[in-house]
């Protein structure tokens, strides 16, 4: 079993991974902090106007969070021991 990550590292690899799915915010370090205070942070990514994503990080003995975008309809989830998945807009 992995050591427990702090919660800033979890806060980190969770922003590490929105960004491997094109979720970058506008204002990085206040949407690290606001992970860190929990619940879910609303904020806009480079590029947008607006906040049209979001994110959450759950704390425990392995971290967990999920992220997305409203307005690109995109979600993704990350795990402290490494597993992530990403979900892409469905096209009709």
């Amino acid at each position: 079993m992995r050591p427990r990550r702090s919660l800033a590292e979890a806060a980190a690899a969770l922003m590490a991974a929105m960004a491997a799915h094109g979720l970058r915010p506008r204002n990085s370090g206040a949407v690290h902090v606001a992970l860190l205070r929990g619940g879910l942070v609303r904020f806009a990514c480079k590029g947008a106007i607006g906040p049209p994503a979001w994110a959450i990080l759950i704390d425990g003995a392995q971290p967990v969070g999920c992220f997305g975008s409203w307005k690109a309809g995109a979600t993704g989830t990350w795990r402290a021991d490494g597993g992530a998945e990403a979900q892409q807009p469905k096209t009709m």
